[in-house]
């Protein structure tokens, strides 16, 4: 069922995000 898949998608989604935030910090900060 397509329904099961949702929860993987939505979290995978959401670390992309974590990620992408991340990387623009550093860019913003770089040490």
């Amino acid at each position: 069922k397509p329904q099961n898949g949702q929860p993987e998608l939505i979290s995978g989604w959401r670390a992309e995000l974590m990620a992408e935030k991340l990387t623009l910090l550093l860019q913003e900060y770089p040490r």
